[in-house]
This record gives C-alpha cells, structure tokens and sequence, in this order.
C-alpha cells in the first residue's frame, strides 16, 4: 500500500513499487500553482483524467518525476498519486471529514 507525508503545499508519496530499477521510490509532488495548469482542464484534473494528469505531473514533481515515470505506475500507484492531487484543489474543511 502507498504510504503519503503531506504538508499544505507539499506531498511525498511512496511508491509500492519502485521505478527506475529501484531507484525511485517516490513521488514529491508541490501544490500547483495557476501558471502549472495552463492548458489543461482544471475539471479533468479532479476526475483523475490519466491524460491530463500525466501532463500536470512533471510541472508540480519536485524529484524530477516525469510523464513517462506516470505511465509506468503500478495501478495502485497511479490512483494514489492521482487522488492526492485532487486533494490540492479541495478546501479545508472538505479534506477533513
């Protein structure tokens, strides 16, 4: 299972499996800023739209993850990393339940 450290602006999720034989374990993605979303739908970004999220991906790693890494995910992975972006764009109050 996918282990994530979060801040308000910064996430480290590990990897449950790693890429880049072995190398890279995780992913350190920050908060995206206006500027990381031009050209993309802010909408496919929160419906986990593969396409548009394997584009946002490289603009907000801060570990030099890139689009091809996104594809390569284990789909346990994928879905990790895809859902703590999400969690980016929700208020406060929504993330805590």
């Amino acid at each position: 299972m996918s282990d994530t450290h979060n801040t308000t602006t910064e996430k480290t999720i590990l990897l449950t499996q790693a890429l880049e034989e072995g190398r890279m374990t995780s992913l350190v993605i920050r908060k995206p800023m206006p500027s990381d979303l031009r050209g993309l739908k802010l909408l496919d970004i929160i419906q986990m739209d593969t396409a548009a999220v394997a584009q946002l991906v490289p603009r907000i790693s801060l570990n030099g993850f890139s689009a091809q890494h996104f594809y390569q995910l284990d789909p346990a992975d994928l879905l990790t990393v895809m859902t703590e972006i999400a969690t980016f764009f929700m208020s406060a109050p929504s993330q805590n339940p």
